[in-house]
């Protein structure tokens, strides 16, 4: 359902790949559900700025030295994906990339802001990203009040 993997009741499981990468991340309900995505860093894809990216999120990245744009944006369209993965199995509905705001720090952490439509929003959600050599892994973790 919603494209997301089938498992049993209690483990919460994501997926992600690409043509020399395949990602998977596993955990017991009682931990949250995990979203993960991987993200090639090229090509690059003009003009997804204003399909994924938030007026405050746009700030941040017009901000950026020109030749840091595409990176900052990948970067957020990447963990905003893996958001998506990780909210989907209690909104089951589309979640659209302007429902969350992503900020990334230098240090493989990112804050993010919910601006949810509908649906339950999570106690806690934590965002991570990682560059690879190719490529960007983002992982995100919700937590929800019981």
């Amino acid at each position: 359902p919603w494209g997301a993997p089938t498992s049993r009741q209690d483990l919460s499981i994501s997926i992600s790949h690409k043509r020399h990468m395949a990602v998977a991340l596993v955990a017991r309900h009682e931990h949250g559900s995990l979203g993960v995505d991987l993200e090639d860093l090229s090509p690059v894809r003009e003009g997804i700025e204003s399909r994924v990216l938030r007026p405050e999120e746009v700030e941040g990245v017009a901000a950026l030295p020109p030749d840091r744009r595409w990176i900052s944006t990948l970067l957020r369209f990447s963990i905003k994906e893996a958001i998506y993965k990780a909210l989907a199995p209690r909104h089951r509905r589309y979640i659209d990339f302007k429902e969350a705001a992503v900020f990334p720090g230098i240090d493989g952490h990112a804050r993010v802001e919910l601006h949810l439509e509908s649906g339950p929003k999570p106690a806690v959600i934590e965002a991570r990203y990682t560059w690879l050599r190719r490529s960007v892994l983002s992982t995100v973790r919700t937590r929800w009040l019981p």
